[in-house]
């Protein structure tokens, strides 16, 4: 469907549209991108509204379909995700959204490959500049996710010189970033392949140049710390992520990321302000519930139990997590010598690893230790010899079992 009209002297400023230039309204196009930019703004009720709208005018739209998949992703609801993805295929075989996020569903990397053959053929034809920058995101990140990260950041940069302003080039890069300085972190620099050295060093010109950050190193060579450059990348990954927060402050992904970044250095504090914003923004997002409920624990800031216990539980409603997680989280009550919820999280963990079949010699050892919280809850709540058997018995089962 196209709407031909004339668009007034007012209008054609505010649109970029010359005198003499034809201009079509398509109302499908103009859903998906209202939807689009509603869901980088965190806006998902509207976005969800404005999509069912768009898909009782447009049922077959392969494209809002994906977008709504997309958005169930974002907010945790992936079993609709899936239902919506699967429904996209048969509507578009090739639709790479779909087969992206099918792929990570069902681990299959024929899937990913195709979206990422599909992404690569959009963008052979694709002459607007943002659009563009959008989808060699998309691309960017298949390659990351299947290993490929010197093509992720190529396309990176690539999307870059189409649209410096995409939020979600910044995440992605300061996702990057931190995988390098994680891969390279004590590695000997003279084993480092030519193609990584010239990345690095693309990196860090990057980082100077267009993301102000005082990076103190010209140049990463095989002499080069790996500690040094890995410190270095971690933080062209903090100042990436701030500046996709500093071109849209409703962008939750940005949060979340620099909050996780924060949370696995054990910067407690600041990954809880960043996770707050994230819950904020998304508060159907499991993963920032759940690192929010972990960062308030990890402080073991008076007063904030509660609300610690009720972002997990939120998280774990949503269907965050899996049976180390959960265990995780009952040691960190046991430490608080918090019994009571330490059972009953143990109780979650047993119950998820039971369905998923987990060894017997596994429950059994639960089951006993178990017992004994039990045991301690009821007789001796504030002894710490009891407390520390549990914690001794814990550090065991996560050396075995849980890995």
């Amino acid at each position: 469907m196209s709407v031909h009209f004339v668009a007034t002297p007012r209008k054609r400023q505010a649109w970029g549209i010359k005198e003499g230039m034809a201009f079509v309204y398509q109302p499908e196009k103009a859903i998906y991108e209202t939807v689009y930019y509603l869901l980088f703004c965190s806006y998902f009720d509207g976005a969800e509204k404005l999509l069912k709208k768009g898909l009782s005018l447009f049922p077959n739209s392969a494209n809002l379909y994906a977008l709504l998949g997309i958005l169930y992703a974002e907010t945790s609801r992936e079993q609709e995700a899936i239902v919506v993805f699967q429904k996209v295929l048969k509507i578009d075989p090739n639709n790479p959204d779909a087969l992206f996020y099918l792929g990570i569903y069902e681990q299959s990397n024929a899937k990913i490959e195709l979206a990422l053959q599909g992404f690569k053929a959009l963008i052979e034809s694709e002459k607007d500049p943002e659009e563009l920058a959008r989808l060699l995101c998309k691309k960017a990140y298949v390659l990351f996710v299947i290993g490929e990260l010197a093509q992720a950041f190529c396309a990176l940069m690539e999307a870059y010189k189409q649209n410096s302003q995409q939020p979600e080039l910044f995440v992605n890069l300061g996702t990057l970033s931190l995988v390098l300085a994680g891969m390279i972190d004590g590695m000997d620099m003279h084993k480092v392949d030519e193609q990584y050295i010239e990345m690095f060093n693309h990196l860090l010109s990057f980082a100077r140049k267009e993301l102000k950050l005082d990076v103190g190193l010209e140049k990463a060579e095989r002499e080069t710390s790996s500690q040094l450059l890995a410190l270095k990348f971690k933080q062209a990954a903090e100042a990436a992520y701030k500046k996709s927060m500093a071109i849209n402050r409703r962008y939750s992904m940005a949060f979340i990321c620099l909050g996780t970044m924060y949370y696995s250095q054990e910067n407690y504090a600041q990954a809880e302000e960043n996770f707050k914003q994230a819950v904020a923004l998304n508060p159907k997002n499991s993963t920032a519930q759940f690192y929010l409920g972990m960062s308030l624990l990890n402080q073991a800031k008076i007063g904030q139990a509660g609300a610690a216990k009720a972002a997990l539980n939120e998280a774990f409603r949503l269907g965050y997590g899996n049976g180390e997680h959960l265990f995780k989280l009952a040691e960190l009550f046991l430490i608080t010598k918090d019994y009571v919820a330490a059972k009953i999280w143990f109780k979650r963990a047993l119950a998820l690893y039971e369905k998923n079949g987990v060894g017997l010699n596994f429950v059994v050892e639960y089951k006993m230790l178990l017992k004994k919280l039990e045991q301690a809850a009821e007789d001796h709540p504030d002894r710490q010899d009891v407390l520390d058997q549990a914690e001794q018995i814990l550090n065991e089962l996560f050396e075995g079992e849980v890995q």
